[in-house]
């Protein structure tokens, strides 16, 4: 046993680096969850197997190269290494577990049960990249433009979590402003919002480390947007100041027939605020409810006008027939018919 545990040494030398570790793909769930909410920043240290493994991925990347989960495990297989697939996949899930690598498969990112699915069952559909250190600075500079741009309290520990919060953040506005922009006949003022949606949709599908690096130089620009377009149409969709503005809208639709025998100002400031590409803003639906009431009054005094003049017309050609000498001769019944 010995000259085979010699023997071996010297074909496979860096079987060492294993540490006579029995590793099994039964315990991955375990090594995908360590150092879980740890900081991509943080320093965490690792294995000098882990290190050849993260070396590899990194060597490949500057060889502008992919590294699939099947070419990993071929790759460890061989001289000098001779690393059985379990230990080479449970390797890469520690690596994981610190944030030292993402595993995409279509492109879309893996955690969780699924990657733990995907190890086991589809290494050859699977693309693994070495992950990229960051700075606390950095770190914090995502957190706060999340905060800032969301509304909400960033994931405290986790970096790869802030990461998917902030995914999932841009996927829901993304979902919401399309929405809005979809019901631009009757809101022409939501496709203000394209620009938006276009800058949005541009930041989805990333790679992790891009979040880091690259989505904070958009955040002057998305938080003018934000605070400019986004949070006021969001708010007037959401309000019951949009209900005024329906009413108003199917009021002229409605009294389409009658509106050009009002005062034509009566009319005109309705449609004005309607048009106006700003009337989410400020009381711009106050000053609406207040020109329809003003307009609705009219419509319906011009109409009791109007109905007052025909039932006095009515009434005097009913005087002028009953003085007629032949309405006497009509029986009383036909009369009161």
């Amino acid at each position: 046993i010995r000259a085979f545990e010699e023997l071996a040494g010297q074909t496979y030398p860096h079987l060492r680096m294993l540490r006579g570790v029995k590793y099994s793909e039964s315990d991955l769930a375990t090594y995908l969850r360590l150092n879980a909410g740890c900081q991509l920043a943080e320093s965490s240290s690792i294995s000098e197997a882990e290190q050849e493994e993260l070396n590899f991925l990194q060597g490949n990347r500057n060889k502008g190269l992919r590294t699939s989960g099947k070419s990993m495990v071929e790759n460890f297989a061989k001289r000098p290494y001779g690393w059985p697939q379990a230990a080479t996949v449970c390797l890469l899930a520690k690596l994981y577990a610190a944030n030292r690598v993402e595993v995409r498969k279509n492109g879309v990112l893996l955690g969780g049960k699924e990657l733990e699915r995907t190890l086991k069952s589809d290494l050859a559909g699977i693309l693994i990249e070495a992950q990229a250190a960051f700075t606390p600075g950095q770190i914090r500079r995502l957190k706060d433009f999340y905060e800032a741009l969301f509304n909400a309290a960033a994931p405290a520990n986790d970096t790869r979590a802030l990461i998917q919060a902030c995914c999932d953040q841009l996927r829901a506005l993304v979902k919401e402003l399309e929405g809005y922009v979809a019901q631009g006949k009757t809101y022409p003022f939501t496709r203000k919002l394209e620009e938006s949606l276009e800058l949005l949709k541009e930041c989805l599908g990333r790679e992790n480390a891009w979040y880091i690096t690259d989505f904070v130089k958009h955040e002057d620009e998305l938080l003018e947007l934000k605070e400019g377009l986004i949070e006021p149409i969001s708010a007037f969709m959401k309000s019951d100041r949009r209900e005024t503005y329906v009413q108003a809208l199917n009021y002229l639709k409605e009294q389409s027939a009658n509106l050009d025998y009002v005062d034509a100002k009566s009319v005109n400031d309705v449609k004005e605020i309607l048009a106006s590409d700003t009337c989410y803003r400020g009381d711009a639906m106050r000053r609406l409810k207040s020109a329809l009431e003003s307009l609705q009054k009219a419509i319906l005094d011009t109409i009791a006008r109007e109905v007052a003049g025909a039932r006095e017309e009515m009434d005097q050609e009913w005087a002028k027939i009953i003085q007629q000498e032949d309405f006497g001769k009509i029986p009383e019944r036909s009369a009161r018919a």
